[in-house]
Formats: C-alpha cells, structure tokens, sequence
C-alpha cells in the first residue's frame, strides 16, 4: 500500500494489519465486508474533489516511509533496545 500512497494514487483498504496507520478512517472498511467496499469505492468516484485529496495525502503520508525517515526511527528503536538490554543484562 506505501508503494501506491508514493505514486499518489487513492487508496482504500480493510482494517487489518497496519493499514489502520496509513489511512485515515474515512477511506477503510471492515475486512471481508465487499458491500463497504463497494459503497466505499462507489463514494470516492463520485466525487473528484475527494479523489484528488485522498492523492495528495497518501503522497504526502508515504513520505514519511521513505528510507531516510525510516533509518532515523530503526536507528533510534535499536539503540533504546540496546539500552533497555545492557540494563537487563546488569541487574
């Protein structure tokens, strides 16, 4: 899903896994309900203007997923791992 937010594409997905993190509520749907879906995905191409911001967002949102951004947080996660380990080994 990153991969089609970083091509600006509009995005719908279920509420499973981290997809939740990635979407705001108004574009998921329960998993395996293809009634919300279809509603959902009949909602979106009713109205351009939605289309066009669902874009602009999932553009702006995968940015944050880009391998600069994500090494900062791997970085900072493995270190306070680190940290919490040499803590535990010591007691």
């Amino acid at each position: 899903m990153v991969e089609a937010m970083a091509r600006g594409l509009p995005c719908i997905g279920s509420t499973v896994g981290g997809i939740p993190e990635l979407l705001p509520k108004e574009d998921l749907v329960p998993p395996g309900d293809s009634k919300a879906l279809s509603n959902k995905i009949v909602d979106v191409l009713k109205t351009p203007g939605r289309l066009a911001a669902m874009s602009f967002r999932n553009l702006e949102r995968a940015h944050e997923y880009r391998q600069e951004a994500v090494r900062e947080r791997q970085i900072a996660f493995l270190e306070c791992l680190r940290q919490t380990t040499q803590a535990w080994i010591a007691r």
